[in-house]
């Protein structure tokens, strides 16, 4: 009852990213949570600037990210 309600998800445009959010979208749905930002980027991405000012305005309480290592040091950098 206490946790989590609302979630955001960021991936990257490639298969294995697109299976693992599937995966998270899934168990987000089973657990009753609230979606409150679903984004793909291409890969390659090196600006994420504008999708994390976005997901901030939605106020999650989890952001669930599927990425390569060097999209994710932009992300955690961003």
């Amino acid at each position: 009852k206490v946790g989590a309600k609302k979630v955001a998800f960021l991936s990257s445009d490639a298969e294995f990213a697109q299976t693992l959010v599937g995966g998270g979208r899934n168990q987000a749905k089973l657990m009753g949570m609230e979606v409150v930002y679903d984004q793909k980027f291409p890969p390659n991405t090196t600006d994420f600037s504008s999708m994390i000012r976005a997901i901030k305005a939605t106020k999650p309480d989890l952001v669930y990210v599927c990425s390569y290592p060097g999209e994710s040091v932009g992300i955690v950098r961003s």
